[in-house]
């Protein structure tokens, strides 16, 4: 059977002004797409979720397209990490003819997790960088508690890791973040929603945010 005769695209709520795809890629290690949409109210829920395992990429990247075209997505934050072929998935849809047009060059943002990324600044105006998944793995719990992100009570699935996200400093300092296990004994094997999530997080950074960060740091007596 083909992927559109088995998925269904249930349509979003009409005050939907925002749409991101965040994606965890894999083969045997399933695929987590997620639809995750921002209302006017500036609120995100994530709508749709889909689970793909042992899918061929190339058919993946179909998925993709098919959900992009069907949402009218906005972003689409895609780990290109080893191991998940999300960047050669990323370089497919960029340019391969079928998707010409299709401004997929402007809509993929790559997600690398262990990519540095801008993170403050220090009072002297210097710049701060963090881990990408540390970094994100906070904003994401931020973005909870202050309900910017908010889940369906029904989601069992994606609350128990949100509840089970735990951190440990690895021998060099650095933060680490995983999901433990159900009988807290362990990182758990399936993170992938959480690994989703890191990309939703990294997709969503506000540069005017980071620009009065910048403002902020500057040294006294110096003006723009």
């Amino acid at each position: 059977m083909r992927y559109d005769e088995v998925l269904q695209r249930p349509k979003l709520p009409h005050d939907v002004v925002r749409v991101i795809l965040a994606i965890d890629p894999g083969f045997v290690d399933p695929t987590i797409i997620q639809v995750i949409g921002r209302d006017k109210q500036g609120i995100y829920r994530t709508y749709i979720r889909y689970r793909l395992t042992r899918i061929d990429f190339n058919e993946q990247q179909k998925i993709i397209h098919w959900l992009t075209e069907f949402y009218h997505v906005d972003q689409i934050a895609l780990d290109v990490g080893s191991g998940g072929n999300g960047s050669a998935m990323m370089h497919n849809l960029m340019y391969a003819d079928e998707y010409k047009g299709k401004g997929y060059d402007k809509r993929i943002i790559a997600i690398q997790f262990a990519q540095k990324v801008l993170s403050g600044y220090t009072e002297d105006g210097e710049e701060l960088f963090q881990e990408a998944k540390a970094f994100a793995a906070t904003e994401l719990a931020n973005t909870i508690q202050q309900g910017i992100l908010r889940f369906s009570e029904v989601d069992n699935e994606g609350l128990s890791q949100m509840e089970r996200i735990a951190k440990k400093k690895s021998v060099n300092g650095r933060d680490l973040y995983f999901v433990l296990s159900d009988k807290g004994n362990g990182a758990d094997t399936d993170d992938h929603i959480f690994a989703s999530y890191i990309c939703y997080a990294l997709a969503i950074r506000e540069e005017p945010f980071l620009q009065v960060q910048r403002k902020l740091a500057q040294p006294r007596g110096i003006h723009t």
